[in-house]
């Protein structure tokens, strides 16, 4: 445990230094503290790949402007099919999702959840095969499109509070508040599990986040009238320009407003990417992986992508 620990503390130094959303410091946090949380032998293989696993945990938020339809793997608009039905109802199969809402209006309102689940299968394939490169490249990836299923943000139409004159509020929420308190949270994880049922279990977590959304923007318009508007926000300087943006003062008034929340989604998010991985790993057959005793810090271009898909 002393190790892990120690470990952690080292990762974190290394990646306070390059700071950007709950994409950069966030998301190679959560790959990070997943990584330190498997059971053995995983944690050994991980552990020795951790440096990719932490630097690649933003691929997929680099690939949103360049690849023709990455931009909906990262979210769903779960109001929009919560206007016909309850959204418990929504259909958790890919398939059966394209047959009733047809796969235009599927993934124009995002498909994170059923990305997720493709991962899964691809992952599950990887370890079957052995293929440390593969491995790699799709827990990195996995990784990150969990991480986004856990931002309440992420699961609503309402993802800038653009409908709601709250523009500005999804980087408050997932950058701006773990930017300045990320080192004050208590996110190591002891406990990985199998996941019986992933689809059910990623849903869940859609619908977790989904439920927060309300609080998330009540929250944030109480603390802009509840702080005076010159301390709402800072200029600062910034490659040249001058920037305006919230305040550190109003940043802590809305994180108190919140209170755990933003720690305990990533924490939640921790706990999933690790028994995802492993879950997929058990699905394989457990195979050793004491294949490759040297890290690999890059994987050669072109990426790796499966030939496999269940989407499209």
């Amino acid at each position: 445990m002393m190790k892990k620990l120690s470990l952690l503390i080292v990762l974190g130094i290394c990646v306070m230094g390059n700071i950007r959303s709950w994409g950069f410091l966030s998301h190679r946090t959560i790959n990070q503290n997943a990584c330190l949380a498997l059971p053995q032998p995983l944690f050994k293989f991980y552990k020795l790949h951790v440096d990719y696993l932490v630097n690649h945990a933003t691929d997929a938020d680099s690939r949103r402007n360049m690849v023709e339809g990455e931009a909906c793997k990262h979210f769903i608009d779960c109001d929009y099919y919560e206007k016909a039905a309850p959204l418990d109802t929504i259909c958790k199969d890919w398939k059966l999702a394209v047959a009733k809402y047809s796969e235009d209006t599927v993934l124009k309102h995002g498909i994170v959840p059923y990305q997720c689940a493709k991962m899964m299968y691809w992952l599950t394939k990887a370890f079957e095969e052995k293929n440390v490169e593969k491995i790699l490249k799709l827990s990195a990836d996995l990784g990150h499109y969990i991480a986004d299923a856990h931002v309440p943000l992420h699961t609503t139409s309402n993802y800038n509070g653009q409908k709601t004159n709250q523009h500005g509020i999804h980087s408050l929420w997932e950058t701006k508040i773990p930017e300045h308190h990320l080192s004050n949270y208590p996110i190591f994880i002891s406990e990985v599990n199998f996941i019986r049922n992933y689809p059910d279990s990623i849903w869940k977590a859609v619908e977790e986040s989904y439920s927060l959304v309300n609080k998330v923007l009540f929250d944030e318009r109480n603390a802009k009238e509840q702080t005076p508007e010159n301390l709402q926000y800072q200029f600062t300087q910034k490659g040249g320009r001058i920037i305006k943006q919230e305040s550190a003062f109003f940043i802590k008034q809305y994180e108190e407003k919140v209170g755990l929340m933003v720690q305990n989604r990533m924490k939640s998010a921790i706990r999933m990417v690790a028994s995802s991985w492993y879950t997929a790993w058990i699905l394989a057959g457990e195979p050793d992986l004491n294949l490759k005793q040297n890290p690999i810090n890059e994987i050669p271009v072109p990426a790796i992508e499966p030939e496999e898909s269940h989407h499209h």
